[in-house]
């Protein structure tokens, strides 16, 4: 994980100060280019907090930061020609190449946030929790039953909660100590997610919570946080990112679970292609 993504975790900030810190990890590659008062523009805050922000991150000043982040621009930051760009249009390639080109950079600013420690940490609270409730709501549903689909497999008492209704606070309304909600939240971010959340809490089990932004008004309530940005074209968004994470977690888990897992993973494939139907 890049050392500033990760002091940015673990520091506690203000509303403004985490809409600047999305801001900052958003643009870490160019961020150097821009002054204090750009950055505070840009995200709709005050310069005061973009500098209070700085100095929680350990820089006498914004000229210090700049300059720490300037050493970064010269290798990463590289704009394609305009004339480049206009041939890939005009093969029919342009939008293809464009919404690749998102793609790919969310799973790049993903992976670039992410350690295996963190990975370790979600495997071990999977493994150690007696109910897996995995929650998602409206566009981030297929996220929750993804995971939910392929982590039955490998673990028992696992529970999607999918409905944004009552229904699911009901679903989880007996979650205790040794159980853990995972949570896919992002922007337009659900109102039944809060609530969740909050029960989980206030019974003692532990919340992990996949989201977009520092700034998620989620953010608070999980023990574990994993960022990952969902940014595509027009009004829609793109889940590859949150799904790869799935997916990694899930073999860190395939890995960790050893011949129970594999078992139970056999078990299921031999029901289902010897069926009885006697």
């Amino acid at each position: 994980m890049d050392p500033i993504i990760r002091k940015i975790e673990e520091l506690i900030l203000t509303r403004s100060e985490a809409q600047a810190a999305d801001y900052i990890i958003d643009h870490l590659d160019t961020i150097g280019l821009c002054t204090s008062r750009e950055v505070a523009s840009a995200v709709g805050v005050s310069d005061t907090s973009v500098i209070r922000l700085i100095r929680k991150l350990g820089f006498d000043s914004y000229t210090q930061f700049r300059n720490a982040m300037n050493s970064r621009i010269s290798s990463q930051y590289q704009r394609e020609p305009s004339e480049k760009r206009q041939g890939e249009a005009d093969s029919g390639r342009g939008m293809v190449d464009a919404l690749s080109g998102m793609i790919f950079e969310n799973l790049r600013r993903t992976f670039q946030r992410l350690d295996d420690a963190t990975i370790h940490q979600i495997v071990d609270v999977l493994l150690q929790s007696r109910h897996k409730y995995i929650a998602g709501f409206h566009t981030t549903s297929g996220c929750a039953q993804y995971m939910a689909t392929r982590l039955v497999k490998l673990l028992p008492h696992v529970i999607p909660v999918v409905n944004a209704d009552s229904s699911s606070v009901e679903a989880i309304l007996d979650i205790g100590p040794e159980d853990c909600l995972v949570v896919y939240s992002f922007l337009r971010y659900s109102r039944i997610n809060a609530p969740l959340m909050k029960l989980a809490k206030q019974n003692g089990a532990r919340v992990i919570l996949v989201t977009d932004r520092v700034s998620s008004p989620l953010a608070r309530k999980a023990d574990i946080v994993l960022l990952t940005p969902i940014a595509s074209a027009d009004q829609s968004y793109s889940y590859a990112a949150p799904l790869a994470v799935s997916e990694i977690i899930l073999m860190k888990l395939i890995a960790r679970s050893g011949t129970d897992g594999e078992a139970r993973m056999h078990r299921v494939e031999s029901l289902l292609e010897h069926p009885d139907l006697s």
